[in-house]
């Protein structure tokens, strides 16, 4: 096996810290599934960004959903059970990986996806491919079978990925 590492080529890794789902709907009258993933990125390469954030959703009871990430505004809240998340800019793993990821480092952040029409329940046993590239566009993928793992969603903080959204505000 050859331990070597090419430093002049970045060579990415990524795994899934956290992830919540649950059903939404917009005033406009459109339902669906919310997507959310905080995301560790790890170079074992050349310093590179990570780029072009979309998700697959590959399921044989749904028609295969390919989207582009959907931003995540400075202040947005997300209900998690009894908790609510408030998510700044300095969460968004889009935002933070623009920022070359230095060789032998990593970086986190959170990623969002709205799937319009979308069955909550059919989601739940799809399988999720989160695609994105390196500056050199060469690409990479981290997959997660829904049904796999995801239990009731847990308030978790995981430090390096923008500050806890979960903090309580105390006043």
């Amino acid at each position: 096996m050859d331990l070597a590492i090419d430093r002049n080529k970045p060579k990415l890794s990524a795994e899934f810290w956290q992830i919540v789902t649950g059903r939404y709907s917009l005033q406009s009258g459109e339902i669906g599934v919310h997507f959310m993933a905080n995301v560790a990125l790890k170079n074992l390469g050349a310093d590179s960004i990570a780029r072009d954030w979309k998700l697959s959703v590959i399921s044989s009871e749904l028609n295969t959903i390919e989207t582009n990430a959907t931003f995540i505004e400075d202040g947005f809240k997300l209900e998690i059970g009894s908790e609510t998340a408030t998510f700044t800019a300095s969460n968004r793993l889009e935002e933070r990986t623009m920022t070359p990821i230095k060789a032998g480092s990593m970086t986190a952040g959170w990623i969002r996806f709205m799937l319009p029409n979308a069955d909550t329940e059919a989601f739940m046993r799809a399988r999720v491919v989160l695609h994105f590239k390196d500056i050199l566009g060469t690409p990479y993928w981290l997959e997660k079978d829904m049904n796999e793992g995801i239990g009731p969603p847990t308030i978790c903080y995981y430090p390096g990925s923008g500050g806890n959204p979960f903090q309580k505000s105390t006043v």
